[in-house]
């Protein structure tokens, strides 16, 4: 018996989705003992052919495409068609560590969660890591050292493994959140998370779930690092609700600290420190400044359509 679907969703990805699905063939686990479903989000590259190409290789293989644009959409599609008890979603940018569905299997012979995450590291695949690239801007490494429950903090959501019926009882991913197209947003796993802990859910950390995620070429440079920034301040506040006024003074209060305080650290930093480059201290000092701007972005506009 099935009891595990994997997922994956793709937009204009062909050559990553290529890698990531030989990672799934190169499996220490037979293809026969999984579901793989792949959901198109409207590409317009050669990933029809992709998936095409690996139709035949997988032994339960499901393509499924997916017409409205933004991954929380993808991701609920396939949440429709899914038939087993458990469900995890591999981000199309990602390769798999050959023990990754064994790892997954034994986790959930252990029973200790209803959710679970694992290890993404930094793959430079495209380019060599600048020196000023800190490693741990595109890993996760460090969230937990051992295989915990986690009471706070939230696993990966392009290394996860849920419940499927969980999921569906908490309205799946919400779509007001997350990637969508070009668009940069964030925080549709963290919400149904969220809930799914709320109401007694156990969440899971897994080291030896293992992915090596890419770091794109947009992701080196700093203006979308900044803009990162804005849109992780600007979805906490749908993720979280609260006391606007509060949390709106705190934002304000941040920013002039922000704006006053940190460009002099980073100053210091820059002349004193020998590993601190200008584009450290440029992320620095507009990073925290874009988050709290988002942070007022985000408590400025209805959010009624994210609870």
């Amino acid at each position: 018996m099935i009891d595990l679907t994997i997922v994956i969703c793709t937009y204009n990805r062909a050559f990553f989705l290529e890698k990531c699905l030989n990672s799934l063939l190169e499996q220490t686990q037979p293809s026969v003992k999984f579901s793989l479903i792949v959901v198109n989000n409207n590409s317009t590259d050669s990933t029809c052919h992709i998936i095409s190409s690996f139709a035949t290789k997988f032994s339960n293989f499901m393509f499924l495409f997916a017409a409205t644009q933004g991954l929380s959409h993808a991701r609920n599609a396939a949440l429709g068609i899914v038939k087993t008890k458990w469900v995890a979603f591999l981000d199309d940018d990602a390769v798999a560590k050959k023990n990754w569905v064994d790892v997954i299997f034994s986790t959930i012979k252990n029973d200790d969660f209803d959710v679970f995450g694992g290890v993404y590291t930094a793959w430079h695949v495209l380019r060599e890591r600048p020196q000023w690239f800190i490693e741990s801007w595109e890993s996760n490494i460090g969230v937990a050292k051992e295989y915990s429950r986690l009471f706070g903090g939230y696993p990966s959501g392009g290394n996860c493994v849920y419940k499927t019926d969980l999921v569906r009882e908490h309205g799946g991913f919400p779509v007001g959140l997350g990637m969508s197209g070009k668009k940069v947003a964030y925080g549709e796993e963290t919400k149904l998370i969220d809930k799914i802990r709320r109401n007694g859910g156990r969440v899971g950390f897994v080291p030896a779930m293992i992915i090596n995620h890419c770091v794109l070429e947009h992701k080196y440079s700093l203006a979308w690092r900044i803009k990162r920034k804005f849109a992780l301040g600007r979805d906490e506040f749908y993720i979280w609700p609260g006391c606007k006024f509060k949390k709106m003074l705190k934002a304000g209060s941040c920013l002039v600290f922000h704006a006053f305080i940190t460009p002099w650290k980073s100053f210091f930093k820059f002349f004193w420190l020998s590993n601190y480059y200008w584009q450290n201290m440029i992320l620095d000092i507009f990073e925290p400044l874009a988050y709290c701007c988002g942070n007022i972005f985000g408590l400025c506009i209805k959010t009624d359509c994210f609870d």
